[in-house]
């Protein structure tokens, strides 16, 4: 006999997610438990904060993991690895906190449990946030990162895997160095 999971309204995810002991995301309904990121995980997110942070324009913000990002076409509560915003907006929650409503840069740092829904599914829900204009997925497994970059004809992939390659983030005058995002990372 099959279990049947339980859904969650929002108030119900936000209350529990304020005493839980690790984080998770919210996807319509389903509690989602997140899981702990590797040590390659963790250096390259401290190397691309330590590549973007330098670089930023005026009123755009680097945020790190622990800022949720809420996508409401989707009724969804989510954890990117790393966002940009320009001039940021932020979605009171009901019972104190913030999230995030308007990244114009997300960064996933790709894992072997979250891969698969990185570049399927959440990206179609990031894609449905008006401001968005870059997504990066780096791998964590290979120097390589995925460049998607929106234009008026849609979005479009770049691949990068070569030591001296730099990605230009046209939309925010940024760019990330492969070999500054792969510093120290043991690959």
């Amino acid at each position: 006999m099959l279990g049947i999971s339980k859904l969650y309204s929002v108030e119900e995810y936000l209350e529990l997610e304020e005493t839980a002991e690790f984080r998770s995301e919210y996807h319509d309904g389903e509690i989602i438990p997140m899981a702990g990121e590797s040590p390659e995980h963790n250096e390259i997110s401290i190397n691309l904060i330590l590549e973007l942070k330098p670089q930023l324009p005026e009123g755009v913000k680097l945020y790190a993991s622990d800022i949720k990002l809420w996508i409401p076409q989707y009724k969804r509560y989510v954890y990117p690895d790393l966002m940009l915003a320009n001039l940021p907006q932020w979605m009171a929650l009901e019972r104190g906190g913030k999230a995030l409503t308007n990244p114009c840069l997300i960064i996933e740092v790709l894992s072997e449990s979250t891969r698969n829904y990185d570049q399927g599914d959440k990206f179609s829900f990031y894609r449905s946030i008006p401001e968005l204009q870059d997504y990066l997925m780096v791998d964590q497994y290979q120097k390589k990162i995925l460049y998607y970059c929106k234009s008026e004809g849609g979005w479009f992939l770049r691949e990068f895997d070569r030591p001296d390659s730099t990605i230009e983030l046209s939309s925010l005058g940024l760019t990330v160095r492969l070999v500054a995002v792969y510093q120290n990372v043991a690959i």
